[in-house]
């Protein structure tokens, strides 16, 4: 037997892991639901219930169709457009170089403070959701000697978000190039 192998659990291991961890998000849930009360949170019953209800209704169904357009919309355009993007700023190395400055100061940009300039130039509807949907989808990063160098001198990475207010979340992951 393989190492490989041994670690891998098998489909019936991983469906009993799978089911359990729902029920303990399902029973972590609940008891939110006794702590915080009706005022907060629904139940998850209430919620499957209100869910079937929503499914149900012939008012759910166009709306649902409106937001796959824009999704697919959007996806259309942040995959051409960030191919196209990337592999312009990817085989012109003094482009790339020059633009990903930019590039990252727009990203680390919260979106939605976006969205009111977005609305601006595309007005109210399908249109300006599309738009909105692409600039999430739209990353331009390169391989530079800086990232180069820290990745093969370290790939482990960790990211740390604090707000006085709130609680600190830190993520912990190993990076590679494709």
């Amino acid at each position: 037997m393989r190492a490989s192998a041994a670690r891998d659990p098998s489909g019936l291991e991983r469906a009993v892991d799978v089911a359990a961890l729902i029920f303990l998000l399902l029973v972590a849930w609940q008891l939110m639901y006794q702590v915080a009360g009706d005022v907060a949170m629904t139940t998850p019953l209430q919620t499957v219930r209100y869910t079937a209800e929503l499914l149900a209704s012939a008012d759910f169904w166009p709306h649902f169709v409106t937001t796959g357009r824009a999704f697919l919309g959007a996806l259309l355009i942040a995959t051409v457009g960030g191919s196209i993007a990337g592999m312009l700023l990817g085989f012109h190395r003094l482009a790339g170089e020059v633009a990903e400055p930019m590039l990252v100061a727009l990203y680390s940009i919260p979106k939605v403070v976006l969205y009111p300039i977005i609305l601006l130039i595309f007005g109210l509807g399908l249109t300006s959701e599309i738009a909105f949907g692409a600039l999430h989808g739209l990353v331009a990063t390169r391989p530079t000697p800086l990232k180069r160098a820290h990745l093969a001198h370290t790939p482990h990475v960790s990211c740390t978000y604090w707000d006085p207010a709130h609680d600190v979340a830190v993520a912990e992951c190993a990076a590679r190039w494709l």
